[in-house]
């Protein structure tokens, strides 16, 4: 998987692989857990959208 992405990031399909891992991280703990916080979860979400339009 390192080898793939380092070739989409090679081919500036996304802007980095470090913001990449990023988003990632946080999109698994949006899946994967359920906040007590709903602000938290909330400003965890808005991050991922306003970085996916910003690629």
């Amino acid at each position: 998987m390192s080898e793939v992405l380092y070739q989409i990031e090679k081919e500036e399909i996304i802007d980095s692989l470090g913001s990449w891992i990023e988003l990632r991280e946080i999109r698994n703990d949006l899946e994967h857990d359920y906040p007590e916080n709903l602000q938290e979860a909330l400003q965890d979400l808005k991050f991922c959208v306003d970085n996916f339009f910003k690629n």
